[in-house]
């Protein structure tokens, strides 16, 4: 084919072959393998699934990133360049997602205004457990060996199960000698408290917890949690501990509150301390999901479940330090009557993944029992027991029928917190049943603070953002685990989900990576033919006309 001058026009030349190479394999990847491609600066690229969840980040040197979900809930104050030990991501405020939230908090360390609006990484693990197995427990890799712990934003420390503890239950527990340990007669060790035996020559700790004690040595060792490890962690190895301290599955306790509660009596840094001050995690945030049967735990941010969140509600400080996470509780609610009001502006409410139930304080307790008492004529008789005897109330110790019609007729339970935060429990919730009789499931908290404990009877209903950032907590309504398709998303942890929950299509990260590479592969190959049958037509034009000027493509052959 020629143009009007007399100089030839080809069908095809190299740069329009790789154009049309480049183009088939992103077609190849994009609309087969479910993944497009976005810049996120001039030296990385994120490749995203099309369910919207990133999987991985190929850097410009070749090297990639764990896999990461968007999190836009990052203060502007804070420098985006993030980094960890196992791989770093540089991330330029790049924005895909248009979220912008002031956050006011003047007694928060000098934060008085935080705008959360940015892209971070974050790293979430699969809980499991529930209201009906009484707490939530998390997969834990302690120094090689893999461990259940209970989630507890009631307690500071991590303790697990030993091989030398005769009395602890038949959980998989960590060999003492694997590990070091700090001595009884050192200066770091508090008190110069010893271990029991057989590790009397050990730094040892000593915690009392609301369902029991545990009694042990401080060990220390790399913690796995999310597919991220933290380094050197002072733990502690159990070596004594009371009758029916956890369940069957169950190694120990995972602390998430403050660092100031981690003095048993040595004080230790927290898991969630160390993962922040090694830089595996970029903020002092992590997040905690419940629902009746599972939940997430989200380390480094605020995850992304954003549905009709709470204001933020202030975490308050007990002796001018922060220590649990609490609340102010301003009044209570049945239904649209307000049962019980503070007698000052709000009443300190710890917020507790590691209680169960719920409890509050005798006046408040004696208040509810009062309202459903004179509610109904049905079953009238147990709550007037209950008013007599509170003590009773939040176990099976007194119970009436089961009435699924009577149940149904009770109000929920409003609890409002300061900064217009309201945490509400359905009749479903606080009336627990087994198949024939029910029982009121609030009960009586301790005679001294905490004595009242949101526990998993409430919270089961959300998702909590713990920013330790802002000093705030945020409230959203819990979606569904299985709806947020989390399972084997790759590099995020191990959330695989091992009964009622179907499946995710996400396509592993290696497997990603292979198709790349093939369809990369293939498409040279298939650019290379075409270039070498497009050359061979132009040579045998270039025989076949001898009017074909020279010096066009070079000279004449």
């Amino acid at each position: 084919m020629y143009s009007s001058s007399g100089k030839p026009v080809c069908l095809f030349s190299f740069r329009i072959v790789s154009i049309l190479c480049c183009l088939l394999a992103y077609f190849f990847v994009y609309v087969w393998a479910d993944i497009e491609f976005r810049m996120i600066d001039e030296n990385s690229v994120l490749f995203i699934n099309k369910e919207r969840r990133p999987s991985f980040i190929r850097n410009s040197d070749g090297s990639q990133a764990l896999s990461l979900p968007l999190h836009p809930r990052v203060s502007k104050n804070v420098d985006n360049f993030g980094s960890n030990s196992q791989a770093r991501v540089w991330s330029k405020r790049h924005e895909t997602r248009n979220y912008s939230r002031q956050v006011s908090n003047p007694s928060a360390n000098g934060r008085n205004s935080i705008e959360l609006d940015s892209i971070e990484r974050y790293f979430e693990e699969y809980l499991h457990g529930g209201f009906q197995f009484t707490e939530y427990y998390i997969e834990v890799g302690i120094g090689g060996t893999t461990v259940y712990l209970q989630l507890d934003t009631g307690s500071s420390n991590l303790i697990v199960n030993t091989d030398e503890c005769t009395d602890c239950n038949s959980a998989p527990s960590i060999p003492v000698s694997s590990f070091s340990s700090v001595s009884c007669s050192s200066s770091s060790c508090s008190q110069s408290y010893c271990a029991p035996s057989p590790c009397e020559n050990m730094c040892g700790f000593s915690i009392e917890y609301g369902s029991g004690s545990a009694k042990g040595a401080l060990l220390k060792g790399n913690v796995e949690i999310a597919n991220i490890t933290a380094k050197d962690i002072v733990f502690g190895g159990i070596l004594e501990e009371s009758n029916n301290f956890e369940p069957t599955k169950v190694s120990g306790i995972l602390g998430m509150a403050y660092n100031s509660l981690a003095c048993q009596p040595t004080c230790v840094n927290t898991l969630f301390d160390e993962l922040y001050e090694q830089g595996v995690i970029s903020h002092r945030i992590f997040t905690v999901l419940l629902n009746p049967n599972d939940g997430v735990l989200v380390l480094g941010g605020a995850g992304d479940f954003e549905r009709n969140e709470s204001n933020p509600t202030p975490i308050l400080q007990e002796d001018g330090k922060y220590t649990y996470y609490i609340v102010g509780l301003a009044s209570m609610s049945v239904g649209t009557k307000e049962v019980w009001s503070s007698s000052s502006s709000s009443t300190p409410a710890i917020v507790d993944t590691g209680t169960t139930l719920l409890y509050v304080t005798r006046d408040m307790l004696i208040d509810l029992v009062s309202f459903f008492e004179s509610f109904s004529s049905t079953k009238k008789d147990y709550w007037s027991y209950l008013k007599s005897n509170p003590s009773v109330a939040g176990t099976s110790g007194k119970t009436f029928s089961k009435d699924a019609s009577y149940i149904a007729s009770l109000p929920n339970i409003s609890f409002h917190l300061e900064n217009d935060v309201i945490l509400e429990v359905s009749s479903s919730q606080y009336i627990v049943c087994s198949s024939s009789s029910c029982f009121f499931a609030i009960g009586e908290g301790p005679s001294s603070f905490p004595n009242i404990i949101f526990g998993d009877l409430i919270l089961q209903n959300y998702y909590v953002i713990f920013d330790q950032e802002s000093s705030n907590l945020i409230f959203g309504p819990a979606p569904s685990v299985s709806s947020l398709n989390l399972a084997n998303m790759p590099g995020v942890g191990d959330i695989s989900i091992s009964s009622g929950s179907s499946s995710s299509s996400t396509i592993p990260t290696y497997g990603i990576v292979l198709i790349v590479v093939a369809a990369v592969a293939a498409a040279g190959v298939v650019g290379i033919g075409i270039a070498l049958i497009v050359r061979r037509k132009r040579r045998e034009r270039v025989f076949e006309s001898p009017q074909y000027p020279a010096g066009v493509y070079g000279m004449r052959i």
